[in-house]
């Protein structure tokens, strides 16, 4: 076989039984070259390799064709027919992934690709395929494998009779097969195989094997050989028994540089060049000479010279095009297409990117998987890496040039799309997810994220197309394919993942749900959302979990740098003594530990930040969804989503991270918790409780029927109308209370009611007042009783760590009985059933994580005890001084700290010591138990010693609270949900206030959002209540809420008459439906008027009656 006209032509000739020649002809035999057919004309080769009776040919876009025989699978077609035409090698691993180099054995091939990972196929007897111990085997392999034993990038790659060889990056050398003359350079009576590769001592720089006999060129510019020598192939003399096992240096005459070498079955060949001294390297050409090895009439057992009139330059890897090279493209070439074109003024809009040869060039390298996977790397420590910021800049540099035209980007697309259907392969026919596993292969998907063909969904439908197909291949990645693809984006990505790529991911699927809910979805009641819907978020998820991998990577990144700068440097502490007999209600570290008075200046060396959590580079609010929360999918869709295709589960990250997008399970918006606002799952709550609440109303209503059509609980009217006895009480839960024993009578309605009555709308009644309860009364119940059961009064809670750390934490010696915390959890829970925009608990964030079954951390624990907290973190953050040994550290250690697994706790008075684990108090904490120890004292400390009280009230919350849907909920979104929001920015309310009475523009209206402007935190607090009901704002801020501002006559009222002809008038204060959110304001003359009548009224009100 051999390449012509810089690789755009292949000839071949000679036996052709197999179809080994790739022209399709049926002769045995070609005595004239003819070309080989390809399936593209615009095929260009770059590299050719024979083996017994197969060809392989390497294309300048990094792809492989094969044909010939295949019985034993060398064609790596996926089945062990032959191929007289050139064939695409794309099944297995090498799927798309980029080839530098290939090589064929007799009957196996290899390759090797642009970041230096290797593959193998074809004949797998004696382990030449070098697959692993693991995975040796006799039966052909059809398709390629990755060798995925390999420790470095490789560098060489070449296959032989029945063995196969890699050089690695560091210049060693790695054998795999068949070792029955010493091929592999080791004794045949030791190794008679190998299915792995095992390296071999030297550094080498290149290798060529033949049937049974190998060729190394080393570092130090000598030939060695081993292996067979009958014919003479190793060209270092004759040799006892006909092979040897050891290295031998090949007889090269001296004065000759070696260039490349080859070998055949049973001969070998060596091009070099002589050298010459250094005063005449620059007069004349060094001469190239062909030193060989070969069986003419008789063997020769040493090189021999092959004189040439003229020898031309000559590449150093046999088999390869000069002419011929890749045509992967670096930033380089982006940039330089951005200069103006030759000639022209550097003011011109025009370039060499918009030239029709530039465009082409970049729409085959988008049309090409493989191609685009070796573009636009550079160097890495493993492997290539993208430079992503450089990278952006350049795409987004030349996209933007003035001359560039629609049909230009049209063209791009287009490719690009063609490369993506190429590169999913079947599918859409198998219906099983591409074979793309590894980072080679998947690379280009990165590129593609980062390129400006994404940028304007909402403007282009090709755009929208193009984003389609690349979501839709990378959510049907395999497991290993997301693990492949993440880890590169945790590593190349990180600097633009949140502005670039995690704001386009988002934005498409926005867009792609505001247009389903354009659609059939919306429109039609049509029960199915587009896959892309899915298949978007599914890619939004996985950038997530890369956001995860950063954040993991940085706080090991940070301990490393600590534990170096550990002994450097002595830090000023600021930490709390923690006594023995503690009085303020924190465990103590028992009579031994101390820690560094916090007024003395410790000489103690200080990790740097070694207890520092760095921040993820992309904040969690930046995966959720706007088109969510603006509305654009109605709750009660979801809810039903959730309901029919999620089974009403929401799968752990892990297990969303394995799902398909096809899978129901991945088929509802809350499955994706990450990507949901708290705000819009809370909507979807409220749905979910209405559902149960009126499933509920159904089934009582069905009893009762039945009950009075059975008792006779009925009768017929005057007019023949049929009248039911009906309590409306069975259909809701009635709360009477009295303001003024709030506690004992709302306990006594919550221990009588069932389980199921806790699950009925409330309706709540103060005693002696008028108001009907549509909402707002019930909300201001909640916000009384929260002001009595969620205080130190209510004798539930720590004062001293209330005092310490202004947070409620359960009194673990609490005199209170167990229904009392009971009923905080019920109340607790009613407050999310039913809606209630949050109670005033100024609950710490760990007790709804220990609600939501999260662990707790030392973190939580420096939320109640915040000086406990910043002692262990010194602790933890303690390294050795620079030079002392591990024994002396632990001694150091042991001696200043004092600690051991006990700590002292105060039970009835008394200080008692409880042991972290058995024999605790024998036990000292060491440098390397010092974790554990910080460990096991958060667990006792925040589960342990509350259990007592904290399962009551954990009880109490599941009985109103079971829901599935709750668990979608995190610990701090469930604070929020019931503590309810910080927002209290009034002007949030006015984007989507309505107007009853009044507009936008009415004067009263104006000066009402003067006034609440300039109100105070305590004030808008008042207004919050006086409104709605309840002083906090629901998740999501107060933008959440609708206020109705209704006209509501005069300013002023007649009070009464003076004399004759006087009157008096009264100021009319607004009024309010807390049930409804309305405000009923009056007709004021002035902004002053109005401000006086509001202060009053927000200020100065309690209660509820009836107009």
């Amino acid at each position: 076989v051999t390449v012509l006209e810089a690789g755009e032509r292949v000839l071949s000739w000679g036996r052709n039984t197999c179809g080994q020649l790739g022209h399709s002809s049926k002769a045995d035999k070609n005595f004239a070259p003819k070309a080989v057919v390809f399936p593209s004309s615009r095929t260009q080769v770059h590299k050719v390799a024979c083996g017994e009776a197969h060809t392989l040919i390497l294309t300048v876009e990094g792809s492989i064709f094969a044909f010939g025989d295949g019985s034993a699978g060398q064609l790596g077609l996926g089945h062990d027919k032959g191929a007289s035409t050139a064939t695409l090698v794309d099944a297995g691993d090498i799927m798309a992934v980029p080839i530098r180099s290939v090589c064929a054995g007799a009957q196996h091939s290899m390759a090797m690709s642009f970041s230096g990972e290797v593959f193998a196929w074809g004949c797998a007897e004696h382990g030449r395929l070098g697959l692993g111990s693991g995975l040796a085997r006799t039966a052909p392999v059809l398709e390629a494998c990755r060798l995925r034993e390999l420790p470095r990038p490789a560098e060489v790659v070449s296959a032989g009779g029945q063995h196969s060889a890699v050089i690695l990056e560091g210049h060693e050398c790695f054998f795999a097969g068949n070792n029955q003359f010493g091929q592999l350079g080791k004794s045949p009576q030791s190794t008679k195989q190998s299915s792995s590769f095992q390296a071999i001592a030297g550094s080498y720089r290149a290798v060529a094997l033949g049937g049974d006999h190998s060729l190394l060129l080393g570092c130090d510019g000598h030939v060695y050989s081993c292996g067979r020598s009958h014919r003479g192939q190793l060209g270092a003399g004759k040799v006892t028994d006909g092979f040897s096992s050891e290295l031998r240096r090949v007889a090269i005459p001296r004065g000759q540089e070696v260039l490349a070498m080859a070998s055949g079955h049973d001969h070998s060949i060596v091009l070099t060049r002589g050298r010459q001294p250094k005063e005449q390297s620059q007069v004349s050409p060094p001469v190239q000479q062909l030193m060989t090895s070969d069986v003419p009439s008789a063997a020769r057992t040493a090189p021999e010279k092959m004189d040439f009139e003229e020898v031309p330059d000559l590449p150093v890897e046999a088999g390869i095009c000069a002419g011929a090279r890749f045509t992967e493209m670096q930033m380089e070439d982006l940039n330089n297409a951005c200069l103006p074109n030759p000639g022209s003024p550097a003011s011109a809009t025009s370039s060499a990117a918009t030239r029709p040869g530039f465009v082409d060039h970049l729409s085959s390298l988008f049309a090409s998987p493989t191609s685009l996977n070796a573009s636009f790397g550079i160097p890495g420590v493993r492997q290539a890496r993208l430079d992503s910021e450089a990278l952006v800049e350049a795409f987004d540099k030349f996209w933007e040039l003035e001359s560039w035209t629609d049909k230009q980007r049209s063209q791009l697309r287009s490719a690009a799309a063609q490369g993506l259907e190429r590169w999913a392969g079947d599918v859409k026919v198998s219906g099983k997810a591409p074979r793309l596993t590894h980072r080679d292969q998947v690379r280009g998907l990165a590129v593609l994220l980062l390129s400006p063909m994404i940028k304007d969904i909402d403007q282009s439908s090709d755009a929208y197309d193009l984003m389609c197909k690349l979501v839709g291949l990378t959510s049907s990645l395999p497991d290993s394919g997301r693990a492949a693809l993440t880890e590169l984006v945790a590593e190349d990505l990180m600097a633009v993942l949140k502005n670039v790529v995690v704001k386009r991911v988002r934005g498409f699927c926005d867009a792609a749900v505001r247009k389903a809910m354009k659609g059939p979805y919306g429109n039609q009641g049509n029960d199915r959302m587009p896959p892309e819907v899915w298949q978007g978020l599914i890619v939004l998820d996985l950038l997530s979990h890369a956001n995860d991998l950063i954040q993991g990577k940085l706080q090991k990144e940070v301990l490393v740098a600590g534990a170096q700068a550990g002994g450097q440097d002595t830090f000023r502490r600021t930490v709390s003594r923690i006594s023995g007999n503690s009085s303020s209600g924190i465990p103590g570290l028992g009579s031994r530990g101390h820690m560094p008075d916090a007024n003395q200046e410790s000489d103690l060396p200080i990790r740097g930040g070694a207890f520092w959590r760095p921040e993820a580079p992309v904040p969690a609010a930046h995966f959720e969804l706007e088109s969510l929360v603006e509305g654009t999918l109605p709750a009660e869709k979801e809810f039903l989503l959730f309901v029919k295709n999620a089974s009403a589960e929401v799968p752990s990250f892990e297990t969303l991270l394995k799902l398909r997008p096809d899978d129901p399970k991945a088929q509802s918006f809350v499955a994706h918790r990450r990507l949901v606002p708290a705000n819009f799952l809370r909507r979807v709550l409220l749905v979910e409780n209405t559902f149960r609440q009126n499933l509920q109303a159904q089934q009582n209503f069905q009893e009762f029927l039945q009950g009075a059509l059975q008792g006779g609980g009925f009768n017929i009217g005057p007019n023949g109308s049929l009248n039911l006895n009906l309590d409306t009480s069975k259909f809701v839960l009635p709360i009477k209370v009295r303001r003024d024993h709030l506690l004992e009578d709302t306990l006594q309605v919550l221990q009588d009611a069932a389980p199921a009555d806790l699950k009925k709308p409330l309706r709540v009644t103060f005693v002696g007042e008028e108001g009907q309860d549509a909402g707002g009364v019930s909300r201001e119940f909640f916000k009384l009783l929260g002001e009595q059961l969620f205080s130190l009064k209510s004798g539930l809670f720590d004062k001293a760590i209330a005092d310490d750390a202004r947070v409620l934490w359960f009194d673990r010696n609490s005199q209170c009985e167990s229904v009392d915390y009971w009923l905080l959890g019920v109340a607790l829970g009613l407050s999310v059933y039913n809606g209630s925009n949050g109670l005033d608990a100024q609950f710490p964030v760990c007790i709804f994580k220990k609600l939501m079954e999260e662990p707790v951390q030392l973190e939580d624990l420096a939320e109640i005890c915040p000086a406990v907290a910043s002692s262990f973190r010194t602790l933890l953050s303690w390294s050795a001084p620079e030079g002392m040994s591990s024994k002396d550290a632990e001694e150091f250690f042991v001696s200043t700290f004092c600690l051991d697994f006990s700590i002292s706790v105060e039970d009835s008075g008394k200080t008692v010591i409880k042991e972290l684990k058995p024999e605790g108090k024998d036990i000292n904490v060491t440098p390397t138990s010092r974790s554990e120890f910080v460990e096991l004292y958060c667990q006792w400390v925040l589960v342990e010693s509350v259990t007592a009280v904290f399962e009551p009230f954990r009880k109490g919350f599941a009985r109103v609270c079971g829901s599935p849907l709750l668990q979608a909920f995190t610990g701090l979104e469930l604070s929020r949900i019931v503590m309810g929001d910080t927002d209290l920015e009034l002007e949030h309310l006015q984007p989507k206030a309505k107007y009853e009475g009044y507009t936008a523009a009415s004067a009263v209206v104006v000066w009402l959002w003067s006034l609440l402007k300039e109100l105070d935190k305590n004030q808008r607090k008042c207004f919050l209540s006086f409104v709605t009901g309840s002083d906090r704002a629901p998740v999501g801020g107060l933008s959440e809420l609708q206020l109705i501002i209704q006209k509501a006559g005069a300013a002023t009222v007649e009070a009464g008459r003076i004399g004759e002809g006087g009157k008096v008038e009264m100021l009319r204060l607004p009024t309010a439906h807390t049930c409804f959110n309305t405000l009923l304001l009056p007709e004021y003359s002035s902004q002053e008027q109005l401000g006086t009548a509001l202060r009053m009224a927000i200020e100065n009100t309690e209660g509820f009656g009836l107009e």
